[in-house]
């Protein structure tokens, strides 16, 4: 979870080279689908942030530059989902199950009931695949 989250702080700064770490380490565990979820010091969801439109935002010239303390809710804010969709940690896999059926979703994030805080992401080529070994 570790990778994968992302701490804004209260001010929505992070700099550029904590994103190009944070980039490495989701190519790293091959996390194709998957992005960086932007919380804040109690893990409360603020936003998403896809790892392909991270990636562009880091390597195309002219968006960000070298060294830069980036502002989130600035030159990035297109690349960011502010509503990415959250299931409980205690519902069923069935309601996940669903939403990434119904709605064609590639993660989900999950939260704890009650605080909101996020204690995962499920990726839909893992679910799938842990799916099909229950059929085994």
């Amino acid at each position: 979870m570790k990778e994968i989250s992302l701490d804004v702080g209260s001010e929505y700064k992070v700099a550029k080279s904590t994103l190009v770490t944070k980039l490495s380490q989701l190519k790293a565990r091959g996390l194709m689908d998957a992005g960086l979820v932007l919380v804040d010091s109690y893990k409360i969801l603020h936003a998403c942030l896809a790892q392909a439109e991270l990636e562009f935002a880091l390597t195309e010239d002219g968006i960000l530059y070298d060294n830069e303390v980036v502002d989130i809710l600035g030159v990035i804010s297109t690349f960011i989902d502010r509503t990415p969709l959250t299931v409980c940690a205690k519902a069923p896999m069935e309601y996940a199950v669903e939403l990434f059926g119904k709605l064609g979703l590639k993660h989900l994030i999950i939260v704890e009931e009650g605080s909101s805080a996020v204690v995962g992401v499920l990726i839909k080529k893992r679910l799938v695949i842990f799916l099909e070994s229950l059929d085994r």
